[in-house]
């Protein structure tokens, strides 16, 4: 509804602009001229107002209320690939977490999640509120140099790399006949997303178990669930099959890039042992109903045909990609380009899809 009102207004201000210049009769020009420019400043605040919304978070739902912390977690062990100085990869790491919890120590689930390929670790603040409301500590990654914004432990602000940028386009080009290089970028995506999210969670787990102030007292190590949207969503699956201490996983529209294991002249080579831990699968209409013909979804397709009880697979009727993000309150214009309904109901979706992704992660980690 908010499209609608918002495009039906900037219309009635463009087309009082041009009914001004185009009305004859009326005696001055200077009068045809004002009114055909208050038109114009009309039009283009409204187009500002609807491409950049001082939107507020939806209320949470949960009995406590929302804190967040912000740290920089440096990985000497690892250098920095984007940067050939020898430098260690860094990386921003937030925290949304109950306020005035009063659970107990090391009693909150701990939900570690991944951004897309252009994205932030604030992607989805929404789903960490709701989240944090109701008991559990979420951690968001920001991956430098795949992230939009990043600032390192010197203050040093960095952006996306520019070869990160070209692969990307690259591969979401790709021909069937790219195999080979498409199968090449997400071993390269996957070493470092899944590189970055463990270094995350064993930096947390160890803070956590030696007794650190502030949120890690909250963090029961015990339980822990990693999400993630598209590239964030794969490195998620990556990392739920390749630790031993994941205990549930939420890909939102994400292809399963770690279970990558070659490729031949038939298609991809998977690797076919059974996914160990329970996944949620959600998808808006980019690719409902084309999963079994897109190579790179052939482990999505397969788990949808699945009769697991621990898999789940949502479709989101009238959503887009980005959709799936806080875009679709930041940014509206861009969810639509990106293949959302004209009339979808922002609102009444994130109120669902809070409520699957709080009632799947209380199954598996709280036991509810």
């Amino acid at each position: 509804m908010r499209n609608l009102i918002f495009i039906a207004a900037i219309a009635l201000a463009l087309g009082f602009m041009v009914f001004s210049l185009a009305f004859r009769k009326w005696p001055r020009k200077s009068v045809k001229l004002l009114c055909a420019a208050g038109g114009a400043v009309c039009a283009v605040a409204l187009a500002y107002l609807w491409c950049c919304p001082a939107w507020r978070y939806p209320a949470v739902t949960g009995p406590y209320g929302v804190a967040s912390s912000e740290y920089t977690y440096v990985d000497h062990r690892r250098p920095e690939p984007y940067v050939d100085d020898g430098s260690a990869r860094w990386l921003n790491v937030a925290f949304w977490y109950p306020d005035g919890y009063a659970g107990g120590e090391h009693t909150c689930p701990l939900v570690v999640f991944s951004h897309g390929s252009f994205g932030t670790k604030e992607s989805n603040a929404v789903q960490y509120r709701e989240l944090a409301s109701h008991g559990y500590v979420v951690c968001a990654i920001g991956h430098t140099y795949q992230s939009l914004s990043s600032v390192g432990p010197n203050g040093e602000k960095t952006g996306l790399d520019s070869g990160f940028m070209k692969q990307v386009m690259r591969a979401s080009d790709a021909t069937p006949g790219q195999r080979e290089e498409l199968a090449g970028l997400f071993r390269d995506w996957m070493a470092v997303r899944t590189g970055d999210i463990s270094f995350v969670l064993d930096t947390v787990i160890s803070r956590a178990d030696a007794g650190e102030d502030g949120v890690y007292r909250m963090i029961d190590t015990g339980r822990i669930g990693v999400m993630g949207h598209s590239m964030g969503g794969a490195a998620a699956l990556a990392v739920g099959r390749a630790r031993g201490d994941i205990s549930a996983v939420i890909a939102l529209e994400a292809p399963f890039m770690g279970d990558v294991k070659g490729v031949t002249d038939s298609g991809f080579v998977w690797d076919d042992a059974p996914y160990p831990v329970p996944v949620l699968n959600v998808y808006s209409d980019n690719l409902w109903g084309r999963l079994d013909a897109l190579p790179q979804y052939a482990q999505n397709s397969a788990m949808l045909h699945d009769s697991r009880p621990d898999t789940q697979d949502i479709h989101v009727a009238g959503a887009g990609h980005m959709t799936l993000t806080d875009l679709v309150y930041e940014l509206p214009p861009l969810c639509l380009l990106y293949g959302q309904d004209f009339f979808f109901d922002a609102e009444q979706y994130e109120a669902d899809i809070n409520r699957v992704y709080l009632d799947f992660f209380n199954r598996y980690l709280k036991g509810v």
